[in-house]
């Protein structure tokens, strides 16, 4: 059984950077503390080009916050960024020398909503040549403007998860185990259940994020811990548990 104490890392959380978000790098880091983690990733939202990647110094913004913040604080941070799939091939190159990397399915105006299954699949393909996590996928199909994705599951979605599944398990890439996705109001929890039992069915690895945007549901892990436990998966498979690895993902 894996316990609250076992997990010591949220891998994706946000503070107002993501423009979304409403808390602050330091409230997120006290309250994680509060949560007993010893690390948390800020993964803010990288949301178009290039260029405007540029503009906006994302590469520096991440890099501060290694280089500076963690020398006076408890609880190590990870300098990280959320990624969209439909993002450009500068951005990722500008970017690609983070060590967390999760890519997902996040609109943002960026035109997901307009792609084939197979395109779908073939960016993730593609993403997982730069990343190391697949993030809340299941969650964001319900977005996608198709009949049998907007209510319930529809034989396209579990084709796509089981796509998904096998592809992580390829490329070794972890598997989002979002907590915020696990919200019994939302509708992808049928999704969620299903793309988990074949993943621990299949041995991959998985993350655990809060996907925090306040920072009072950093390090939050409830329902992601008894669906864990549910599933008997093993505490190997588990990013979160293993201090060594998570330490790895620091800059220097």
């Amino acid at each position: 059984m894996i316990i609250k104490e076992d997990i010591i890392a949220d891998m994706h959380t946000h503070t107002v950077a993501s423009l979304h978000g409403y808390s602050t790098v330091y409230e997120n880091i006290c309250f994680a503390e509060k949560a007993g983690m010893k690390y948390i990733a800020i993964t803010d939202h990288v949301y178009q080009n290039g260029d405007y990647i540029f503009q906006k110094n994302e590469v520096t913004r991440v890099k501060y916050m290694e280089d500076n913040v963690n020398r006076h604080v408890p609880v190590k941070v990870i300098g990280s960024a959320e990624f969209n799939i439909l993002q450009t091939a500068p951005m990722l190159k500008r970017l690609k020398k983070i060590n967390w990397r999760p890519i997902g399915l996040h609109n943002f105006n960026l035109g997901i909503e307009a792609l084939s299954w197979d395109e779908l699949y073939e960016g993730f393909e593609k993403a997982a040549e730069d990343h190391n996590a697949f993030c809340h996928i299941e969650r964001e199909l319900e977005k996608i403007n198709r009949d049998e994705s907007k209510d319930g599951m529809g034989q396209n979605d579990r084709i796509f998860l089981e796509k998904i599944v096998e592809l992580a398990k390829k490329k070794d890439i972890f598997l989002e185990l979002n907590e915020c996705s696990l919200i019994p109001s939302r509708a992808n929890l049928e999704r969620l259940r299903y793309w988990f039992k074949i993943a621990s069915e299949n041995g991959n690895k998985i993350s655990l994020g809060s996907d925090a945007h306040f920072c009072a549901e950093v390090g939050l892990f409830d329902r992601a811990l008894a669906l864990l436990n549910e599933f008997n998966y093993d505490k190997n498979l588990i990013l979160n548990c293993d201090e060594e690895r998570v330490a790895s993902l620091l800059l220097h």
